[in-house]
């Protein structure tokens, strides 16, 4: 009795170890296999939380056992009669899962059936609570899931296959292929003839169709050695110029190149002709390819832009042209949403051209398919969101600077001898302002402006001896408020104030051109004329100017983001008719009903202001070029010019700016004690035309000194012209002559950056609704690690596109160039390599691939060389109906038979 007890205590305790390592078993297989498909693709619309589907609930066993409105979820035992499986394999005409998406990968079918089989184990046996379902539905696990799809794996070293006895080729390209079909059962086709092959090499390498003297000479070649007379041709197509011109059509799709912007009016896109001789020049001499990534996202960053010495040209900012071919509506009156959609469309084009990826998919939600969250799309449209349309100069620093150290020593002879006859004639002003020798004296006397230093002059100038104090003091009080006014604009009155002669101010603004120095131009600066008697013709307050030494050297200035309210913008700016002066919202780069634009004045410094009461609550900034820098609406013109000194915010209701006496009188109020009458004053009007004078000949002047002798020179009260002053005569000529070789340079479509800035994650990708911020950073499953905040990005950007842990950007690129070879990539949607994406052919071969593309310094040439010189690329064409039966994965190549 007691052995029959044992006996049966033992087996029990075996059956419960049987039935629990069974059930920890089922519990692997359950959390590994099951539960994550579950939570990725089905719980977001079938959850007994918030939302049921057709009544049907998935996140609990009863749930899925029960079913909705169609019936009972699954037969646990039975997967072929289950609903969740045929909904699974898309079996039901109307009725497939994941919806919208691709039918579930085989071996995840496979689990599902497996689990079926088994009957179901399933350990949810209550509903989850919120919190649950948020931790389960998680991105993170999701990302991690799809992390593991082949695309996002690293690229592996690839040993090529080993060849059968009967060799059918040594090229390594050649046994992987042949691997594949000897594992398939079928065998390669024969070679096709010479001519055959002779046209394939020259229209998928030069684009054109073979000469009567190259089919002559292939097929004599070919009659020889095939082999080797088709190595011999590759090379003398891809030393070819039409080799660039083939292949950069290709690339040109890739990015989407435009001539215009499309939508109403379609204007054209000024100089985008450069991008498409940029690439064929890059083809040609076989540039690398991970240099021209760089110089894709951010070849004005450069360190070391690449420079064609013998154009002179700096090839590397050409590059970022490629961001300039989106399209762009007539006068949108949502900006933003304007801005989203062109945004959108970089990312777009960036993300499916160098990594083969549908980010743009992510602008609403994070992806419904790929490891690609929301965050990495707002991450890189914080990136590009930050550059502004432009026209950038594109021509080598050496050809840029010529005559440039010559001319800025002629001025300072030039400078040095006006001075010294400007000394010589204001000895007398004191008695020509009491006594007005000319109509241009008495003239300058009386002007209105508030610029005019003998304001105070003309109202004093008749003042009795005994009311002389009295209407000094009047006079005194309104310099006083004047420059109250002055230093409260300049101190915080305003929303937003900039002055331009302000470094830190300055430093602020984006600037491009070669007129754009670093640095602002002090007080005092002048431009001499490059015709006609006369040498200059004013002397320009501190701020930044195009011209100074030569009217060729361009420019575009923009300020710093700033919001829009219903108060005016204002910009003080000078220049000539071909400039533009214009506020832009959202980056938008033309103008149109609510985008205004205005021109300065060329004779005097002056005001512009718009209302922007419309655009309340957008963001945008303002914006200068020169004739040529607009970035769409570009004029002709060699010669351009123009000067900012200062802009202002202003809210409703605020005084706007306006030129203050204070700008132009403070040295008259503040020199020595205070005249008793006019003759004093007169002498004290003399003392201050020397000391403005002698601060100018030393480099030394104030604004105020700079605006006085810019009266003086504009009214033609001082000498400056060569009749008047013999001695200039041969620096004028020598400095017009120099000037002449000055290079107006050539420009390209591209983007100029203000200051970094973090984007906010758009809800739903309403630009309506904003959420947090998201830092700038590549994709998060890829390296997750946020860009420094004084950097851009662009240049970080690009060099985690071409990190040795990418997996995707060595892979795309190959495959890319079997597409154009082959007429159909290994992966068929070069586009897309993610989960909608089709599946390699041939992973092994598209590693092997990637990886000699990568040890061979990413050329594109010789990926080309060897591509077209494998046997494959010789063979017939037609596959056997053998292998249209077996996969049509084979009739991707022209050796299947």
């Amino acid at each position: 009795m007691l052995n029959l007890l044992l006996k049966t205590f033992i087996g029990l305790c075996l059956l419960a170890h049987c039935v629990l390592a069974n059930n920890a078993s089922n519990l692997e297989f359950f959390e590994n296999k099951i539960r994550p498909v579950l939570a990725e693709h089905c719980y977001e619309c079938h959850n007994s939380v918030n939302k049921a589907k057709g009544d049907l609930v998935l996140d609990y066993k009863d749930g899925l056992l029960d079913g909705g409105e169609t019936g009972p979820g699954l037969l646990p035992g039975n997967p072929n009669d289950s609903l969740l499986m045929q909904v699974l394999k898309h079996e039901i005409k109307d009725l497939k899962m994941p919806k919208g998406g691709p039918k579930l990968m085989p071996n995840v079918l496979a689990d599902f059936e497996k689990w079926i089989s088994k009957g179901a184990f399933d350990p949810r046996l209550e509903p989850p609570t919120q919190k649950q379902l948020e931790e389960e539905t998680a991105w993170e696990k999701i990302r991690e899931r799809r992390k593991q799809w082949w695309s996002f794996q690293p690229i592996t070293k690839q040993d090529i296959p080993q060849a059968p006895e009967n060799i059918w080729s040594t090229h390594p390209i050649d046994q992987f292929l042949e691997d594949k079909m000897t594992q398939a059962g079928i065998k390669p086709n024969e070679e096709t003839d010479a001519l055959t092959v002779l046209r394939r090499l020259t229209f998928s390498i030069t684009g054109l169709p073979p000469t009567i003297e190259q089919q002559n000479e292939f097929e004599k070649a070919a009659s020889k050695n095939l082999g080797k007379a088709t190595h011999t041709l590759v090379d003398e197509l891809l030393d070819s110029p039409h080799f660039g011109e083939r292949w950069a059509r290709h690339w040109m799709d890739w990015v989407r190149y435009a001539d215009s912007h499309g939508s109403e009016g379609d204007p054209g896109i000024p100089n985008a002709f450069r991008y498409r001789n940029y690439l064929i020049r890059a083809l040609n001499s076989d540039i690398p390819y991970d240099q021209l990534v760089l110089e894709h996202f951010a070849g004005d960053l450069l360190p070391k832009p690449r420079i064609d010495h013998e154009l002179g040209l700096n090839e590397s900012a050409i590059g970022t042209a490629n961001l300039r071919f989106v399209l762009h509506g007539f006068a949108p009156t949502d900006a933003l949403d304007e801005h989203v959609r062109f945004t959108d469309d970089q990312i777009d084009v960036l993300t499916k051209t160098f990594l083969g990826l549908t980010v743009s998919c992510a602008r609403c939600h994070d992806h419904k398919f790929d490891a690609i969250s929301q965050k990495d799309y707002y991450a890189l449209f914080g990136i590009l969101s930050n550059g502004r349309p432009a026209q950038r100069v594109i021509e080598a620093p050496k050809r840029l600077s010529k005559n440039e150290s010559e001319l800025t020593e002629l001025k300072k002879k030039i400078r040095s001898k006006l001075s010294f006859a400007w000394k010589e004639a204001v000895t007398d002003i004191a008695e020509n302002l009491q006594t007005p020798p000319s109509k241009k004296w008495q003239d300058a006397i009386l002007d209105g402006s508030n610029h005019n230093p003998f304001k105070v002059w003309a109202n004093m100038r008749n003042a009795h001896k005994d009311n002389f104090a009295r209407d000094w003091k009047v006079q005194k009080e309104a310099f006083l408020t004047s420059k109250d006014i002055l230093d409260r604009r300049h101190s915080g009155a305003y929303r937003r104030s900039w002055k331009l002669g302000d470094s830190k101010q300055y430093a602020k603004w984006s600037k491009s051109g070669r007129g754009m120095k670093k640095d602002p131009s002090p007080a005092g600066s002048f431009h001499v004329l490059t015709s006609g008697d006369q040498i200059i013709d004013r002397i320009l307050p501190s701020g930044t100017y195009t011209h100074l030494l030569s009217k060729k050297q361009n420019g575009t200035l923009s300020s710093p983001r700033f919001l829009f309210d219903e108060g005016n913008v204002w910009i003080r700016a000078v220049g000539d008719k071909g400039t533009t002066l214009r506020y832009v919202v959202w980056n938008y780069p033309r103008r149109g009903t609510v985008y205004p634009k205005g021109s300065p004045d060329p004779m005097q410094e002056k005001w512009i202001n718009w209302n922007t009461k419309y655009w309340s609550g957008d963001e945008g900034y303002l914006e200068a070029t020169t004739n040529r820098d607009h970035p769409v609406e570009a004029g002709g013109g060699t010669t351009s010019w123009f000067g900012v000194t200062e802009a202002v915010l202003t809210s409703p209701g605020q005084d706007p700016p306006r030129d203050e006496i204070a700008e132009v009188l403070s040295p008259l109020f503040s020199t020595g004690t205070e005249p008793k009458d006019a003759p004093e004053l007169a002498k004290r009007y003399s003392k201050v035309m020397n000391e403005a004078i002698e601060a100018w000949e030393k480099g030394q002047t104030s604004d105020a000194q700079a605006r006085i002798l810019n009266f003086l020179v504009v009214k033609k009260l001082l000498p400056t012209s060569i009749k008047e002053i013999p001695q200039l005569k041969q620096d004028a000529t020598e400095y017009r002559s120099l000037e002449k070789d000055v290079v107006s340079p050539r420009l390209a479509p591209g983007i100029l950056d203000n200051e970094p800035f973090d984007q906010a994650l758009f809800v739903r990708g309403n630009h309506k609704e904003k959420s947090d911020l998201v830092p700038r950073r590549f994709l998060e499953s890829l390296n997750d690690a946020p860009y420094p905040k004084s950097s851009i990005g662009r240049l970080e950007y690009a060099r985690d596109v071409l990190d040795q842990g990418n997996p995707f950007t060595s892979r795309v690129i190959v495959n890319r160039l079997w597409h154009h070879l082959f007429g159909r990539g290994i992966v068929a949607t070069p586009d897309n390599l993610g989960r909608l994406g089709e599946l390699p052919s041939h992973p092994e071969l598209l590693d092997y691939l990637a990886l000699r593309f990568r040890k061979e310094e990413w050329s594109i040439k010789k990926m080309i060389k060897f591509m077209t010189t494998t046997k494959a690329f010789r063979l017939a064409s037609s596959p056997s109906e053998k292998a249209r039966l077996k996969d049509r994965q084979f009739t991707a190549f022209p050796c299947p038979h």
